[in-house]
């Protein structure tokens, strides 16, 4: 029943990308991929190196491009790794700013824990990711924003779904498991 389909998950960090992409993967049995596992670098002090240009598209080639379906969670729109053209389906998520950086917050404090924190090895980088996120909805910073992504989503080839994450997550998963099977 769900052959074929490639879908992403996308919207701005903190909508709900990962986790709906997750829990859809598993009802459908389906592999997931978090786009931001083949972007950064593991390192000591995460999300504070990328990978270049030929590590992601090797990545990219070896995890999706050998299978016929997928979920990914993410952004790839400036990547340039032929992710676009394949997409069958795209969940565009919307979330308000402020939930967006309370649930960023507990997430990485979960994650890095005292290193987020003032003083901490990388707080500095986790205040500006934040400042960062806040203005994803009015552009015009570099990296993803809601202008952007409504560009890139506006020139594709797929079928399209807008949902607001003020719903139970499943709720969201039964309504976006009703698109799937239309």
């Amino acid at each position: 029943m769900y052959k074929n389909k490639r879908i992403l998950f996308t919207g701005a960090s903190g909508s709900g990308t990962t986790t709906l992409g997750k829990k859809v993967a598993s009802q459908i049995n389906v592999p997931h991929f978090d786009l931001d596992d083949f972007f950064w670098k593991k390192t000591k002090i995460p999300f504070t190196e990328f990978r270049s240009q030929a590590e992601l598209q090797e990545l990219i080639n070896k995890a999706l491009f050998t299978q016929n379906t997928w979920i990914i969670s993410g952004d790839p729109s400036e990547w340039g790794v032929g992710i676009a053209d394949k997409l069958t389906h795209i969940y565009f998520l919307e979330c308000p700013t402020n939930i967006r950086v309370q649930r960023l917050n507990e997430r990485e404090f979960k994650k890095q824990g005292e290193l987020i924190l003032e003083g901490g090895q990388n707080y500095e980088n986790h205040q500006s990711f934040i400042e960062w996120t806040k203005k994803y909805d009015e552009g015009g910073v570099s990296g993803r924003t809601r202008p952007k992504q409504e560009k890139w989503i506006a020139s594709l080839n797929c079928q399209v779904y807008q949902f607001s994450t003020d719903q139970s997550v499943n709720t969201l998963v039964e309504n976006i498991l009703k698109t799937l099977n239309a």
